[in-house]
């Protein structure tokens, strides 16, 4: 009597494997499960019985999508198993330090943009500080000009007021002596006419 899937689960691991590699069979990558079932589905189509395929057989991939072995690594059991893993190993080892390799570049990478923008900002600041001086001499320069504008608005207002002064003075001398011519001319016209007709 042939088992079923189910009856066929309740064997361990290694005699499926066993059971799979007798009807040629490919064991690695499959769960317990699938491999039950392919077993019982290999049995029911065989008419033939159970026979232990020999050890030049070649083994071939089922129907059921059973993925193959990479080529050059071994082709049964154990032995398969064990080189599908270091050969995964190798990848996974190949694909960390290519993660390392990439996070490196990334590390070098900030740091040289981090340097670059120190290195910016440094002249920033620099410039920053030249421009705050500049600001400062003008402003300086600007307080200097006020200083002289506003001196010699100073000094022109007191020239203005002495010339002011000065041009009352003449004013008033004329003025003073325009009086004295007066009255010298008022006092000979006296004279001349007490003179004639006294």
């Amino acid at each position: 009597m042939k088992e079923t899937s189910e009856e066929l689960m309740k064997h361990t691991r290694s005699e499926l494997e066993v059971m799979a590699e007798k009807l040629g069979l490919i064991t690695v990558g499959v769960s317990k499960k699938k491999l039950a079932e392919v077993i019982f589905e290999k049995k029911a189509n065989s008419k033939q019985p159970l026979k232990r395929m020999p050890k030049t057989a070649t083994i071939t991939a089922t129907n059921m999508a059973i993925p193959l072995i990479k080529k050059g690594i071994g082709k049964k059991g154990v032995f398969a198993k064990r080189e599908a893993i270091k050969a995964q190993q190798k990848e996974n080892q190949n694909a960390i330090e290519n993660i390392f390799s990439g996070v490196r570049e990334l590390h070098k990478g900030i740091r040289n943009m981090e340097s670059d923008i120190v290195k910016k900002s440094n002249e920033m600041q620099k410039s920053v500080i030249n421009f705050h001086k500049d600001v400062a001499e003008y402003q300086k320069c600007i307080t200097g000009m006020r200083k002289s504008i506003d001196a010699q608005r100073k000094e022109n207002k007191k020239a203005i007021a002495k010339f002011d002064s000065g041009v009352k003075e003449m004013q008033n001398g004329v003025m003073a002596f325009r009086g004295e011519i007066k009255a010298y001319q008022d006092e000979t016209a006296q004279y001349i006419k007490d003179f004639y007709y006294g």
